[in-house]
């Protein structure tokens, strides 16, 4: 809990009562807890911490999200693939945690490859993060702190929420599920993997929220989802032709709507890259891959991937001292001061958690993509 109290302190957050209210266990397949959510009540508002027990790592983490992680109850056992991937099972049937039908083979694929990607046995998990420590268990530390050394925001978002309505109701960006259901009941070609498609919805429901009144297509979230779907011919995002159709449909659709636009593209963005567009009030189209050992293919590896919207940041600076031990004529012990930066993505994520203040770690995975695009 000392990195939520970190957060609260350098905030300049104010409250009366604190406590971990509960922790969730997260599985793989092979019933080893390889993950832990942890929820901390703070003066009836629910916070969490997501800590991966394979990464070693605090890898997401909100505020007031009482609604996301009550989410993680009465589903029984929750299975984890990694990279903010949930589900469960129901009658043999596997849904993400909002409780939407999801494709098997698509979250199997996913949670084998993050086995794979960290293969190592967990057989003690942690009972709750009680400390930076526990994170960063394998190093011998002392006088461990973090202070907040920078955040912000695009409008409309803070550090724990939404700061105002957006689309029909308040918080109302969307998840693929939900859009993929509503597609597959209309059209005779079936949908799965559209977190692309989704998190372009996602900016021009933005955009509608900023009073462009024209943004969304027929004035509807899931016909601009349906457009998008079309015009970037996500039909066949494996091509590798998707990334050149992604960028040319936020012109496309700008076009369409009769806006002018702004748009830069990166195919590779530093962290300095996501806060200069922050600061200047751009959502960014991001794309996070995950290389995944494959020694069938040529290149030694597979990819696997996942699009959100980036719409804040917030960075830590991690302060300690390290025993280092050197020789000469017997051995010394020397305390050294060191410091190492932790950035996190303040993301709208479209698998499952589009309405919650989610933050993710920005060098938890191996590559970016992104699009920082603003209609004008």
């Amino acid at each position: 809990m000392n990195f939520l109290q970190n957060q609260y302190n350098s905030k300049e957050i104010i409250y009366s009562d604190l406590s971990v209210k509960d922790t969730v266990n997260l599985y793989d397949f092979d019933d080893v807890v390889t993950a832990k959510l942890m929820i901390v009540n703070r003066d009836n508002e629910l916070d969490y911490v997501i800590l991966d027990f394979l990464a070693d790592d605090i890898i997401a983490y909100g505020f007031n999200s009482k609604d996301y992680v009550q989410k993680f109850y009465g589903k029984g056992k929750i299975y984890y693939a990694g990279k903010m991937t949930f589900a469960y099972i129901d009658n043999d049937q596997y849904f993400d945690i909002d409780g939407n039908k999801i494709d098997v083979d698509t979250f199997v694929d996913v949670l084998f490859d993050y086995r794979s990607v960290y293969p190592k046995t967990v057989t003690s998990p942690y009972g709750g993060i009680l400390s930076w420590e526990d994170v960063r268990k394998d190093v011998n530390v002392s006088d461990s702190s973090i202070s907040e050394a920078g955040c912000d925001y695009i409008p409309g978002f803070s550090w724990y929420g939404l700061t105002g309505n957006s689309y029909g109701r308040p918080g109302n960006y969307f998840s693929q599920s939900e859009f993929n259901n509503n597609y597959n009941l209309t059209h005779t070609t079936r949908i799965t993997d559209t977190c692309g498609p989704t998190a372009m919805t996602n900016m021009a429901v933005y955009f509608n929220w900023l009073g462009y009144n024209n943004a969304l297509i027929n004035g509807s979230a899931q016909s601009t989802f349906e457009w998008f779907i079309e015009d970037s011919n996500w039909h066949k995002w494996q091509y590798s032709s998707w990334w050149t159709n992604t960028k040319n449909s936020f012109v496309n659709y700008a076009k369409n709507r009769g806006y002018s636009y702004d748009i830069t593209n990166y195919d590779s963005p530093s962290i300095d890259n996501f806060i200069d567009q922050i600061r200047n009030d751009r959502p960014i189209y991001t794309y996070i891959n995950v290389k995944v050992e494959d020694t069938t293919k040529p290149e030694g590896y597979r990819t696997w991937a996942h699009a959100v919207v980036t719409v804040g940041f917030e960075k830590f600076t991690h302060t300690y001292k390290v025993n280092e031990k050197w020789w000469l004529f017997g051995w010394h012990d020397k305390w050294v001061t060191k410091k190492e930066d932790y950035f996190y993505l303040r993301c709208i994520d479209g698998w499952d958690s589009s309405n919650s203040a989610q933050y993710i770690k920005y060098n938890f995975y191996d590559t970016y993509l992104a699009s920082a695009f603003k209609l004008k």
